[in-house]
Formats: C-alpha cells, structure tokens, sequence
C-alpha cells in the first residue's frame, strides 16, 4: 500500500473510532451513573431498616419512594424488629432511557438477620437472599434518584 492509501485508511479508522465512543461513552456513563444511583439507594436503605429511620432515603429518593420505604420501617418498628442488612451483589441486566429518567432492571443478593429493635438479639438465622429489581429512576437537579423500586422475583 501506498503511503497515501495508509494515511486514508488511518484516517477511515481513526473517525470510526471517535463516532464509536460518540455514540457508545454516553451511554456506558449513563449506566454507570444509574448503577451508582442503585448502590447509594440499597446502602441508604440498609441503613434506614437499621436504624429504622427512613429519613437516610432523603437523598437518593423521590418524596413518593421514600414514603413507601417509610411505611415498611414504620412495619418493622410495629413487629420490634429491625433488619441487619448488606448488599452483596448488585447486576445490571438492562438499562433502557425512558423520557428524562431510566428503567433498570438489575439482580441483587442481600445478606440479612433480623434482630430485636430494643435489645438488638438476633430474631433467626442470617439469610442470603437473591432478587430482580426495577428501578426507575429520575433526574432531580445534577444528580440521579430512585422513583421507584419494584420487586419482580424473589422475596416479597
């Protein structure tokens, strides 16, 4: 090949490669930022269920998911327990944009026990438990929130 071709062919490549990551880099950091979302809302509420205190959803939720996480702790409070909770994988298995915000779909396994609201003794073994998620999730201000979380297999 000629020099001349070699610079073209270059050239070919090289614009194929930057449409490429103009297409693909947004997508792929919009994905990450949506995973991350995720993850601050599953540590939040680890936290909420705890403590028993759904005012740690404040910053990774919408007014509306907040209140639904509300009443599941207001439930536990009611039984006098509390739930010991960690996340120990989270899979994202589609990301789809819809309008200004994002479904989610992801698999997640938690480990959990349930323990005594005062004293804090264990109520039953510890559990591993695998489930899917949806997670639609929204744009407030720079940042991104969980609008809704919804359990489509495993416990409920």
């Amino acid at each position: 090949m000629t020099r001349r071709r070699w610079a073209w062919v270059a050239g070919v490549v090289v614009a194929l490669v930057v449409a490429l990551a103009v297409v693909i880099a947004p997508k792929v950091l919009e994905r990450d930022s949506a995973r991350e979302a995720i993850a601050a809302y599953n540590v939040a509420l680890a936290r909420a269920t705890s403590g028993l205190d759904p005012e740690l959803m404040s910053s990774v939720t919408t007014p509306a998911e907040k209140q639904r996480v509300a009443n599941y702790v207001t439930l536990l409070w009611a039984e006098g327990t509390r739930l010991e909770s960690s996340i120990l994988s989270l899979e994202v298995v589609s990301f789809e944009r819809e309008g200004e915000g994002y479904s989610v779909t992801v698999r997640e396994v938690w480990r959990y026990q349930e323990r005594d609201r005062v004293d804090g003794s264990a109520k039953g073994e510890v559990e591993r438990k695998g489930m899917t998620l949806r997670y639609t999730l929204v744009r407030v201000g720079d940042r991104l929130v969980v609008e809704r979380a919804e359990l489509l297999e495993g416990e409920r």
